[in-house]
């Protein structure tokens, strides 16, 4: 593993690397100019992302010339020149005169000719050199020696500086990973190990994220989201059939995507549109598919073999972790990893949801609408104890674990067993859609015991409902908010069905 003393004998190597190449390119540029008889030669930098020339470096027999480290396009004569590919010689004036804002007097209006040094790099024009005569300079008059001599020095080093530097980077890079690697490695128990997971995969993008898709007992969902564009995939939307996730599931193997015109879909339809590249990586445990590692960014580029490698590393490790016995998943290897008995996902894996989108972008308001906590119990839970078998009981919190996915409703939400028949839902949507998503499971549920399939022919609920502040941090003070909720409703005897008056 690398250590510190490996980072920082890199990044010194860098720095001489960095300091011998300027050194290098100011003795050349002095050279040029003693060749040419020139009166002041420079080099900039041409910065096209950002409008820009960088000064790299200067050298003059004069007095009274001052260059600016950077300057914008708008403001230097060089502009027009910047996509030039050879070397030219260009006079200056009479009119229009150039305007060599370096010269501070009126030492710009005695410059008669000067050469200009274009450096190509994949067909763009990415520095120029500059030399000033006071002179007036005849075509061929110079020497093509010393200019070939210069340009193919300066590439030279330049070429070796940046071989230098992208070995540099690469072991950084890898000890970086390594480091990485390592914090997979803590004693952590499952849902703080993949929450790493995903914080350690969404580190790698910039404009980009990671997500987590995890099993419960129904569907796969996304519960774990990082990164800057962490909204692109809200916690509790769907896998879907086809989608870059799905596929990499069925396959078992990593699967790479660019994305164009929001195609091909990352896990479901209506995400918002994909942009970029993404790669998708099942997580298996004891050799169950347990778990899809989803990573995206803007740039593809950024998506080499070997950032890939390092993410499928990962969640191997991650897959390895999970199966040591001390996780006591060898007993059900093919159970869901973060999911309960009755089939929903286990309350420790929601509470570990919650403290991720609280710090991700607050509690409140997103693009999905506000955050709701909504715990629901059946009404006549006792009645149902007493009437009929705890297997019978069972099957009902099955199903129900199935029938209260915010999904079905069009909205988002992750379910997770509470304890004692009690359900806790996160999910995402306006007040009208959330109470449209109650009365809906709550009748669906009743017309299924009517026509016998599972329920009971009198089953109603009760239902606690708190909106999160946008200012909300703390899970727990969530958790007791809705209790005290579905408490009062209890007391009131507010059952789901009962609120609707139209219904019979």
């Amino acid at each position: 593993m690398a250590t510190s003393n490996d980072i920082h004998r890199d990044k010194t190597l860098e720095k001489q690397a960095k300091r011998r190449f300027k050194e290098a390119a100011r003795n050349l540029l002095k050279l040029l100019r003693t060749a040419l008889d020139a009166q002041t030669s420079y080099m900039y930098w041409v910065n096209r992302s950002r409008e820009q020339l960088v000064l790299e470096c200067a050298d003059t027999d004069l007095e009274e010339v001052v260059f600016q480290d950077r300057i914008g396009f708008d403001a230097h004569f060089l502009t027009s020149l910047i996509d030039l590919e050879e070397e030219a010689l260009i006079e200056n004036g009479p009119e229009p005169a150039l305007k060599l804002t370096h010269h501070i007097s009126e030492q710009a209006e005695a410059v008669k000719h000067l050469l200009l040094i274009p450096f190509v790099n994949n067909g763009e024009t990415v520095a120029l050199t500059v030399a000033e005569f006071t002179r007036s300079v005849a075509d061929g008059e110079l020497s093509d020696t010393a200019v070939t001599a210069y340009h193919d020095a300066v590439e030279n080093i330049l070429q070796t500086y940046l071989n230098l530097s992208f070995m540099l980077e690469q072991e950084e890079r890898w000890a970086r990973h390594e480091q990485r690697m390592q914090h997979l490695l803590d004693r952590m128990n499952s849902c703080q190990l993949l929450r790493r997971l995903v914080d350690e995969a969404a580190a790698l993008t910039l404009k980009g994220g990671a997500a987590l898709a995890v099993k419960n007992g129904s569907c796969w969902q996304v519960a774990f989201r990082a990164g800057a564009d962490f909204e692109a995939l809200p916690a509790g939307i769907e896998l879907t059939d086809h989608s870059q996730a799905w596929l990499a599931l069925q396959s078992g193997e990593a699967r790479f995507s660019l994305h164009y015109n929001g195609n091909p879909k990352r896990i479901h339809p209506a995400e918002k549109p994909a942009t970029g590249a993404s790669v998708a990586i099942p997580i298996d445990v004891l050799e169950y598919r347990q778990g899809l590692l989803l990573v995206w960014d803007e740039d593809p580029l950024r998506f080499t073999e070997a950032q890939r490698h390092m993410f499928s590393n990962m969640c191997r490790t991650i897959g390895l972790q999970l199966g040591q016995p001390r996780f006591g998943h060898q007993q059900h290897p093919d159970a869901p990893l973060l999911g309960s008995p009755t089939g929903s996902f286990n309350l420790e894996m929601l509470e570990h949801v919650l403290e991720q989108e609280f710090s991700l972008a607050g509690s409140g308001n997103s693009s999905a609408g506000p955050a709701w906590l909504v715990l629901v119990t059946p009404a006549n839970i006792h009645a149902l104890r007493t009437r009929h078998a705890l297997k019978k009981t069972n099957q009902i919190q099955r199903q129900m674990a199935v029938d209260l996915l915010p999904s079905l409703s069009g909205i988002y939400g992750l379910v997770a067993f509470h304890s004692d028949s009690m359900n806790l839902v996160y999910l995402r949507g306006s007040e009208e859609q959330v109470d449209e998503w109650l009365f809906r499971f709550a009748r669906q549920c009743r017309e299924a015991g009517l026509s016998g399939q599972t329920y009971p022919d009198d089953i109603d609920y009760l239902a606690g409902k708190f909106r999160i502040p946008d200012t909300e941090k703390d899970v727990y003070t969530c958790i007791q908010a809705v209790r005290q909720k579905l408490n009062a409703a209890t007391k009131a005897h507010q059952t789901l069905l009962n609120m609707k008056e139209d219904y019979p």
